[in-house]
């Protein structure tokens, strides 16, 4: 039993009915962010309300499998054996799922769903029987951190009238005092939270489809060397055939003549060179300039049902309907897939000369979409050069870069965000000229909400480090190259902590601190890893033995360094106002 391998498909109902787990001390935290959680609400809630009778993957997971023996704890009753998993890989997507049947459980009490409430309560927890000898037990334990299980117990047990539906997750979220799992599940509960409320009335039937056709695959191993050697082969093992490989070979098939069949795959292969692991993520933008919709499936699906096939589904009306296919098997996919990365190379590997006023601005503002959140926008950057080359590629890239990163900024959601992608890829695709593109409305955002976002407490936020490196871009002489170190570290020049007594402690209130640390004009870019010691010094201490040495790299920070001699309230409301200006400066364009 101890080396048998274990493979079986399972609904969430089974998989939340039926076995037991354990995220081990080993694991990494939980790390999903708000845009995970919410792709996977969406995703999984849109399939519910488009095909409610059809079954949904949602993935795999590695397990280990142990025996484990455990007592009621009431005097003369004998311990219970059962199997627990431990959970080498799904550790995030079985927590979410976790955390959405805890808000299911406490959106069914306040419906007064009865049914579903005995559901979800006995998905969760198993209730304590003394006459069956049954113990406590809840479905998932928590061995990665203590305060891991100090935090999502509560809910999962409901101790203390606990409840996902009035708790201060956002707080908890932004509590830089919390370790990262727990911000990162008081998060992820608030997403559910709003999610559930905003889709209230459709929650019964989402349910039933959540628990009845959601499926996950898991393989699991009495061993664990042997769960561990899966963990390994399923996920980096290079022999493994990728999506892009499956594709190549279906489109071979389809190339009659030899000759050009070697061409095509040699010419594949020097592409896959060159991505390496990013080969899919790069038919994935090709795929999202042919098909302008969101992805919903894997890439051999989306070529499959999107790019080959006679009819496409519509999700607003649930039909198929006709299309002339963007591609045909065969040539036509390579010579396509050839085409953009002739495109490819031409954006990101060659220069592009004076542009404006300076030498290296077209790179340098390249330079800095890479960080964005997501290479989405990658997509109508493609699409734009193909068609119109160099004519106004500057222009297109300012005016992408801040619509993309402005949608970011004021939390619009993945599927929106997407969606305003495709919608600039129609445009450019029916546009005679950029000045055509450009006179449309699908580069506006809300500035309005952007600038109260950039007003507010930018450093316990997601984007602080994209909005910092933006600034440092905005300073810096496109004459020459705009250059990223491999680390970068956001400094408060306020301490968030500052000792007491200390000319921090003099120069500032208390509620200048809890107003103005965490602000756009209290912080800098540093090129190391902070120093607490160093961090926490008075301001001339900490301008001449720690920033002259680590701010080189940034135009921002030097300009810091160079103008402030000393940091009082005032200073620190002049440099806010001014960083402020010219972030607005630059997203007006």
């Amino acid at each position: 039993m101890a080396t048998q391998i274990d493979s079986k498909k399972k609904t969430l109902n089974e998989i939340f009915r039926d076995m037991w787990f354990r995220i081990p001390e080993y694991q990494r935290p939980y790390v999903w962010d708000k845009d995970n959680v919410q792709q996977l609400l969406e995703d999984t809630f849109e399939a519910s309300q488009a095909n409610p009778d059809a079954q949904y993957f949602l993935g795999s997971l590695v397990l280990n499998q142990r025996q484990v023996s455990e007592s009621s704890g009431e005097t003369g009753t004998p311990a219970i054996s059962f199997e627990e998993y431990d959970v080498l890989d799904g550790q995030q997507r079985l927590t979410t799922l976790y955390m959405i049947l805890m808000a299911l459980r406490d959106f069914a009490a306040k419906r007064q769903n009865t049914q579903l409430l005995t559901v979800c309560r006995g998905q969760i927890l198993q209730e304590k029987n003394k006459y069956s000898g049954t113990p406590e037990r809840l479905r998932i334990e928590f061995d990665i951190r203590g305060d891991v299980k100090d935090f999502i117990d509560p809910y999962a047990r409901e101790e203390k009238g606990k409840s996902t539906l009035t708790a201060d997750f956002a707080a908890i979220a932004d509590d830089g005092t919390k370790n990262t799992s727990v911000r990162n599940m008081a998060r992820a509960l608030d997403v559910v939270r709003t999610f559930f409320s905003a889709h209230e009335a459709a929650l019964d039937d989402y349910a039933a489809f959540l628990f009845n056709k959601v499926l996950l695959i898991y393989v699991s191993s009495g061993s664990l060397q042997d769960a561990f050697q899966m963990f390994m082969v399923l996920n980096n093992r290079g022999v493994r055939l990728s999506n892009s490989d499956i594709l190549k070979a279906e489109n071979l098939k389809e190339v009659e003549d030899a000759e050009q069949r070697k061409k095509y795959a040699t010419a594949w292969e020097d592409m896959e060179s060159y991505f390496a692991d990013g080969f899919d993520n790069f038919l994935y933008l090709i795929r999202s300039i042919l098909v302008k919709k969101r992805a919903r499936y894997n890439l051999l699906r989306e070529f499959e049902e999107n790019i080959y096939a006679s009819q496409i589904y519509d999700w607003t009306t649930k039909t198929y309907v006709p299309q002339k296919p963007p591609l045909k098997r065969g040539s036509d996919t390579f010579d396509c897939i050839d085409a953009y990365f002739d495109v490819y190379q031409k954006v990101f590997d060659a220069p592009h000369g004076k542009v404006q006023e300076g030498v290296y601005a077209t790179e340098n503002l390249l330079t800095l979409m890479k960080y964005l959140s997501s290479d989405l926008w990658m997509a109508p950057v493609l699409s734009f050069y193909k068609k119109f080359g160099e004519t106004e590629f500057y222009l297109f890239l300012r005016k992408l870069e801040a619509k993309f990163s402005a949608d970011v900024l004021v939390g619009e959601s993945p599927t929106r965000r997407a969606e305003n992608i495709h919608a600039i890829l129609k445009t450019i695709e029916s546009a005679d000229s950029p000045a055509d593109l450009f006179a449309t409305q699908v580069f506006d955002f809300d500035m309005k909400g952007l600038l109260g976002v950039l007003d507010g407490d930018i450093y316990t936020k997601k984007y602080a480090k994209y909005v910092m490196l933006k600034l440092d871009w905005i300073f810096h002489n496109d004459d020459g190259q705009f250059v990223v170190p491999s680390t970068v570290s956001i400094e408060h020049i306020l301490p968030q902590h500052p000792a007491a007594g200390s000319t921090w402690d003099q120069d500032f209130t208390p509620a200048e601190r809890e107003e103005w640390t965490n602000k756009l004009g209290n912080l800098m870019l540093l090129s190391r890893r902070k120093n607490t010691s160093l961090g926490n010094s008075d301001y001339n201490d900490k301008r001449n033995k720690y920033f002259a040495k680590n701010i080189d790299s940034f135009q921002s920070s030097v300009r810091i360094y160079q103008k402030y001699t000393q940091w009082k309230r005032g200073d620190l409301l002049a440099n806010h106002k001014e960083m402020l200006a010219e972030l607005e400066k630059s997203y007006r364009i």
